[in-house]
């Protein structure tokens, strides 16, 4: 077990690394003499960032006889990031919430890290490539106290003598597919639009055949449900019905516009009356044959149709100069692993972080639950598993279908704001499971998975959206099972 004499053990536990404390040693010093000599006196020795570091030191409380006896006998001193059981390095005992803040001398609070670590600790970057969080720096402590414990009882190799044999492989890779991005326009926006044209031409024919069964009378006649001369029959109000001028207009204009000739009593609705007040027996509130009633529903789908195909439009060319990455996480090694950050790094101001995301028209945000799936979702195969914390609705059934009820009392613009607030939602509960961070330098993108299996390959939750000029995206990944970060680069597929 590492142990060193009384005087360096001493130093240590006022927080000088063993380095120092053999320089402050040799010089003839003792922690007494230290507290008692002048800044002059101190620097006649030392530079003048070690003297700085003596006089703050100094005067801290020391960690208590018991706990570093702990931290020996767990850790026996050794930086728990190397893992490197027969490797004598360097170290200092460090606190994690740092002691000028909290003089928190106790166990919990202790890690002992080499000095490269233990400065990668104290990096100033925004982001640390290196991810020493407070989390981070517990875990990988205990990780290291229970490989040690382990290896004593001989129930595994020292720490850092693992063979390739009992290791994971972990890295991110492109889509199975070798096509790791495509512009996001082509396949969102050709995608979506099947649905949505199909259905414009199914009703178009239909409406077609029905006219030309259903043929229009050349005067109004109510025939045996003629109304006295108010419109009134038996109390209830019957006013005919027709489509509206804009309507007709958009949907002429549509017709022009694809080149879909309609038949000249397209929007003849026969007799097709409102009924006011409503029946209780009657759902609707409309007075006229099956076929009159299926053809004013069809008419009003199709409007919606052609307004959600125009919104959507609109909605797309957002992404016109963005493509999107369908990433992977695989283990290829021979066992399991667990505890897997990973970190993307990509260039600065080219990730669309999902605050960012447009807001689509009021059209096409009748489902919005629908729309984020289909614009976010990844694929899985029989290679390729979904990201195990993946929401449940995704790869759920596909159609714009209105969810407003008439009863709710609410005008189309609070209902919109709901739904912009239900897709803001979406969208954030989708990418919950990433973290976004914009640094001076670079766009940062990370992301947690408790556990991998050998052999399995996870999607990522979402797809990324980004600028069309990346040419690569470099990560690094941290594992509990891998002492050091795993880095490397996916190069994008053009």
């Amino acid at each position: 077990m590492k142990r060193f004499e009384k005087n360096k053990e001493t130093l240590l536990k006022y927080g000088f690394s063993d380095e120092t404390a053999d320089l402050l040693i040799l010089k003839g010093y003792t922690k007494t003499k230290l507290s008692t000599a002048s800044k002059k006196e101190l620097l006649e020795d030392f530079p003048e960032d070690i003297v700085n570091e003596i006089k703050e030191k100094t005067v801290r409380q020391p960690i208590p006889e018991d706990v570093f006896d702990k931290l020996v006998k767990e850790t026996e001193l050794h930086c728990p990031f190397c893992w490197n059981y027969k490797e004598e390095l360097p170290i200092i005992i460090h606190h994690i919430d740092p002691y000028n803040e909290t003089q928190d001398n106790t166990y919990h609070n202790l890690i002992v890290l080499c000095l490269n670590h233990h400065a990668e600790v104290h990096t100033k970057r925004e982001i640390s490539q290196n991810n020493f969080t407070k989390a981070r720096l517990l875990t990988k402590k205990e990780e290291w106290i229970q490989a040690l414990k382990e290896y004593k009882t001989g129930n595994r190799a020292a720490p850092g003598e693992e063979t390739d044999n009992n290791k994971s492989k972990i890295q991110i890779k492109q889509n199975i597919n070798g096509k790791i991005c495509e512009p996001l326009i082509q396949t969102f926006y050709c995608d979506f639009l099947k649905d949505i044209e199909l259905g414009i031409s199914e009703i178009i024919t239909d409406q077609i055949n029905v006219i030309n069964v259903h043929k229009v009378k050349d005067s109004y006649n109510y025939g045996d449900r003629s109304p006295n001369s108010l419109g009134v029959r038996m109390g209830i109000s019957y006013t005919p019905i027709f489509i509206e001028d804009e309507t007709k207009n958009e949907i002429n204009d549509f017709s022009k516009n694809e080149n879909v000739p309609l038949n000249s009593s397209f929007f003849n609705l026969g007799q097709l009356e409102e009924i006011s007040p409503m029946p209780i027996y009657d759902s609707d509130g409309l007075s006229g044959t099956d076929m009159e009633k299926d053809k004013y529903y069809k008419i009003y789908k199709l409007h919606e149709n052609i307004l959600i195909k125009k919104d959507l439009k609109a909605f797309s060319e957002n992404f016109e100069n963005r493509i999107f990455f369908c990433l992977v996480l695989s283990n290829k090694g021979s066992t399991y692993d667990e505890d897997i950050d990973v970190t993307l790094y990509f260039p600065k101001d080219s990730i669309l972080f999902p605050n960012d995301f447009p807001i689509p028209n009021r059209n096409l945000i009748i489902e919005p639950r629908q729309l984020c799936e289909k614009l976010l979702e990844t694929v899985s195969n029989h290679n390729i598993d979904d990201y195990p914390d993946i929401n449940p609705y995704i790869h759920s059934s596909f159609s714009f279908i209105p969810t407003y009820s008439f009863l709710n009392n609410k005008t189309v613009e609070e209902i919109y704001e709901e739904k912009i607030e239900e897709y803001l939602g979406i969208i954030k509960e989708l990418f919950s499971s990433f973290e976004f961070f914009r640094t001076a330098e670079e766009d940062v993108v990370k992301i947690h998975q408790d556990y991998l299996k050998h052999n399995i390959t996870n999607n990522f939750p979402t797809i990324i959206i980004s600028s069309e000029n990346i040419e690569k995206i470099s990560y690094c990944i941290s594992t509990k099972n891998h002492p050091q970060m795993i880095t490397g680069e996916v190069h994008i597929s053009k």
